[in-house]
C-alpha cells in the first residue's frame, strides 16, 4: 500500500512587515528624545518675538525678576559676573552667550550684563525669547 505523503511548502519569513515596525520605533524614539531634551538654565517667563533664529552652541545667563543672576544652574553674585565672563570668552571663543531675561525683570539689569559682556570683548551675545505666533503687533 503507498502512503501518499505531500510535500510540504519551505517556510518563508517576510521581513517587510517587521522592518517596517522597526523603523516606526526608531522614528517614535527619535522625535520624543527631542521633545524630552532639556533646556539649559532655569525656567524664565521669555518675552515674545516674531523674529529669531536658533542657537545650537550656547552658554545661558539667566536672570529672574529679582535680578538674580545664575550662569547655566549656579546662582552667581554680580560681581562674579566678569569673571564668569571672562572664564567664557577665554575657554568657549565660538560659543553663544544666551541671556535669558525674564519677562518681569528690570531692563536696567540686562542692560548691565550687555554693557560688561562688551566691556571683557564677548563677541557672541544674544537675548533668548519665545517665539509669537501670528507675527503680534
Amino acid at each position: 500500500m503507498k502512503i501518499a505523503v505531500a510535500k510540504r511548502k519551505p517556510v518563508e519569513i517576510n521581513l517587510v512587515p517587521l522592518l517596517d515596525s522597526i523603523f516606526i520605533l526608531v522614528f517614535f524614539f527619535m522625535f520624543s528624545l527631542a521633545t524630552m531634551v532639556k533646556r539649559q538654565g532655569l525656567s524664565v517667563a521669555l518675552p515674545g518675538s516674531s523674529s529669531g533664529k536658533s542657537i545650537t552652541e550656547r552658554q545661558s545667563l539667566s536672570v529672574k525678576k529679582d535680578g538674580s543672576l545664575f550662569w547655566g544652574q549656579e546662582l552667581i553674585k554680580k560681581e562674579e559676573l566678569s569673571l564668569k565672563l571672562n572664564a567664557f570668552k577665554k575657554n568657549s571663543p565660538d560659543t553663544a552667550l544666551v541671556i535669558q531675561g525674564d519677562r518681569g525683570t528690570a531692563f536696567e539689569n540686562i542692560v548691565e550684563i550687555l554693557d560688561t559682556a562688551k566691556r571683557l570683548g564677548v563677541s557672541k551675545v544674544t537675548i533668548e525669547t519665545k517665539g509669537q505666533s501670528g507675527g503680534g503687533n
